[in-house]
């Protein structure tokens, strides 16, 4: 899980770095599909492991281990202490579903003020005009306007706020409060929030920056508003926090050229750090599955050692519904990235015995550290004997 952490997080890391290459280019489009990407493929393709070659891995090391037992009074034991792992994923599960009602609730709240407010169609625009709302602000189909402010679509925060509406932005808020909901311990989400946030922004104020003019009047009255907030940040607001960077982008008149070298370079080191999260290192092929004395070998380690392992694998390990005694002796493979392979019985006095411990087995953490041979990473072959009294 660390591992996993560590990877998606210098994945965010080095995107966001890319993006600041994009950011003061006109690509509004572009930049609002690439943070989305962005962090799909920083979070996924961790988890997607696709290696250079085809041809099967020969396994150069081979290990017995220790007898394992496993027996009413270890899983007595086991299951009657609460681990370290249950109570993280229960404080996971716990934080995840508070954030996740908090986005239901505030999802409801528009709904609520929408009832109560008064409706009126303009072009086939939903309006819901309320003296409970202060200012403008638009989310999903509907815009909000507090009374003062007059249907008119010559008026620059109406158009403001349908930009908002047509380009359907409230999906990403959506999708990047349920990401943070999910990662809540990754902070990083939140420099991907505010980036979405502000480059809808330059979406919305584009439609402004055409005549010099016009785009004078529309800064000015936003500078009017600049210290109205939006107390819900789900909504896309026109009186969202007015910045350098804003203003700068309302004036920028890029060139179509430089716009498309960005472009190009940015596709270019998104798909390099992509391939490169998800390719494997290859292996060299060796048909032996024995060593020399004077080969240069280590044996993989599990994190915390074998009676870590042993303890991992007990609390892992549903004893229900067998009895009587059994030996079951199992395979599996250590790859090159810590994680265990091609799980399978080679011996059993017992199919359903077997079967409980292959099941346990494939929940076992990834917590081995690999072996190499002659100081190179290779797969290593283990066989774990074990029996079983109930």
């Amino acid at each position: 899980m660390m591992l996993y952490i560590l990877k998606s997080s210098i994945l965010l890391v080095l995107f966001l770095a890319i993006y600041s290459l994009l950011e003061r280019t006109t690509l509004h489009t572009f930049k609002r599909y690439y943070l989305l990407l962005a962090i799909v493929t920083a979070l996924i393709s961790p988890l997607v492991y696709i290696p250079l070659i085809s041809t099967p891995i020969d396994v150069t090391l081979i290990r017995e281990l220790d007898l394992l037992v496993v027996n009413q009074d270890t899983q007595v034991t086991q299951n009657s202490s609460i681990s370290i792992t249950t109570i993280l994923k229960g404080i996971y599960i716990i934080v995840v579903s508070l954030l996740l009602l908090k986005l239901i609730y505030q999802i409801y709240q528009f709904s609520s003020l929408s009832k109560k407010a008064t409706i009126i169609y303009s072009k086939g625009q939903k309006f819901a005009i309320s003296d409970k709302i202060q200012g403008a602000f638009s989310f999903y189909k509907t815009i909000f306007l507090s009374p003062d402010i007059s249907i008119d679509w010559n008026n620059p925060i109406v158009i403001h706020e349908y930009q908002h509406v047509v380009e359907k932005h409230t999906l990403d808020i959506i999708f990047i409060h349920i990401i943070k909901a999910l990662f809540w311990f990754n902070p990083l989400l939140y420099f991907y929030q505010r980036a979405i946030a502000l480059n809808h922004e330059f979406l919305a104020d584009a439609a402004f920056s055409k005549d010099k003019s016009l785009a004078k009047s529309y800064v000015e009255l936003l500078l009017q508003h600049s210290q109205e907030a939006n107390k819900n940040d789900l909504a896309s607001c026109f009186y969202f926090k007015l910045t350098k960077k804003r203003i700068y982008m309302i004036f920028n008149k890029t060139n179509p050229s430089k716009n498309k070298g960005f472009l190009a370079l940015t596709l270019a080191l998104a798909l390099s750090l992509t391939t490169l999260s998800t390719l494997a290192e290859p292996l060299k092929k060796n048909n032996s599955t024995t060593t020399s004395l004077q080969e240069n070998r280590t044996m993989p380690v599990y994190k915390g050692g074998m009676e870590q392992f042993n303890k991992d694998f007990l609390e892992k390990f549903n004893s229900e519904g067998l009895t009587g005694s059994h030996r079951v002796v199992l395979k599996f493979i250590v790859e090159p990235d810590g994680s265990m392979a091609n799980i399978e019985v080679l011996k059993s006095t017992d199919q359903e015995a077997s079967e409980h411990a292959l099941e346990a087995m494939k929940l076992m953490p990834s917590n081995w550290t690999p072996g190499t041979l002659n100081n190179e990473i290779v797969s290593s072959e283990f066989y774990i004997p074990m029996t079983m009294k109930f």
